[in-house]
């Protein structure tokens, strides 16, 4: 009885089904066609410690917490960048502030001590970002406290400066309290230190001072040898020093052990020559000094070089941050909204 009276039911009605499973079909197909045609928001270039896309903070509050994370920076070792912007959608701010960090790389190289603290204005969402290395000391449930006890009461007055200087502020106290390396002295770009310094100058050494000391024992025996190995050393060690302290870069070791090599082989040549009229010492005098000249006319150039690189890098300045190059996030952190 009721299966008749279903089958001709179906029969009606069985158009208007087709076309409404049709229309839902296309309807969600639509849906899912807009969002992923929807661009995502693209990842600023690394400017600064603090970088506001959003227009929320002014110059001076920006100024203020890039100097607060400089001198984080200069007492751990560890980088730690604040980005606000004003959305994040349609990606999830976890996944935005992954892509972020991934791509931005802050913390040292080899060390991987970078933060992010990313702000998400209109979604009034906000999450710290913790690399691996930092993980320890900024565990996910202390990034939900900050964000949940310190930072967010400040956003919902609208007091966003104050809540990421509060929120860095407790950031900092754990970073510091983490066993890091100890940061490495403030150099200018392109600088050796001392360690630097003196293996380069060994690496010439072996490169050209010991083929010079064998050939001046095949010419003058044992004599030749001691005299080389007493000469060379000496002469490259400090030239290469002094170049060092000159021109604060490792282009003067370079100047200094070039100088060395024929100054050296100048000093072992006359000592091991026979005396010469007044006239040739002279002459053989006046060339040495004129190549001497054109060495330190082209340390010169080398010199202009190196500066012009160190005015560009400057960390002291905010538009002269850059990266440790270090990031290696692995999605620790936590997520808030206020």
């Amino acid at each position: 009885m009721f299966k008749p009276m279903v089958s001709r039911l179906y029969q009606q009605l069985g158009p208007w089904f087709l076309l409404l499973r049709c229309l839902t079909t296309a309807s969600l197909l639509g849906l899912v066609t807009s969002v992923l045609a929807q661009e995502l928001v693209p990842v600023p270039a690394l400017s600064s410690r603090v970088q506001d896309t959003s227009g929320t903070l002014n110059d001076a509050q920006l100024a203020a917490l890039s100097t607060k994370l400089q001198a984080l920076e200069t007492a751990s070792g560890a980088q730690v960048v604040v980005l606000v912007v004003p959305s994040t959608a349609p990606e999830d701010i976890a996944a935005y502030a992954h892509r972020v960090a991934d791509t931005w790389k802050v913390g040292r190289k080899g060390v991987g001590d970078g933060l992010l603290l990313l702000v998400a204005k209109d979604d009034r969402k906000l999450r710290i970002e913790v690399s691996r290395a930092l993980e320890g000391a900024v565990p996910d449930l202390a990034a939900k406290r900050i964000i949940s006890d310190t930072i967010a009461p400040h956003f919902k007055q609208g007091e966003f400066a104050q809540g990421i200087e509060a929120g860095l502020d407790a950031l900092a106290l754990l970073i510091k309290a983490e066993a890091l390396p100890a940061p490495a002295e403030l150099q200018p770009t392109g600088s050796l230190a001392v360690g630097d310094a003196i293996d380069e100058w060994l690496g010439v050494q072996l490169l050209f001072a010991v083929p010079v000391a064998l050939f001046f024992m095949a010419v003058r025996g044992l004599k030749g040898l001691v005299a080389a190995a007493l000469v060379m050393p000496f002469v490259g060690f400090f030239l290469s020093m002094f170049f060092w302290m000159a021109i604060g870069a490792d282009d003067g070791v370079l100047v200094g052990l070039i100088l060395s090599l024929p100054i050296s082989i100048a000093v072992l040549g006359r000592m091991f020559s026979p005396a010469q009229p007044s006239t040739a010492v002279g002459r053989n005098t006046a060339a040495a000094a004129g190549s001497v000249a054109t060495d330190l006319d082209a340390s010169d150039n080398w010199r202009s070089s190196s500066d012009e690189s160190d005015s560009v890098d400057s960390s002291d300045s905010s538009s002269g941050f850059s990266s440790g190059d270090g990031g290696s996030f692995g999605g620790g952190g936590a997520s808030g909204e206020w």
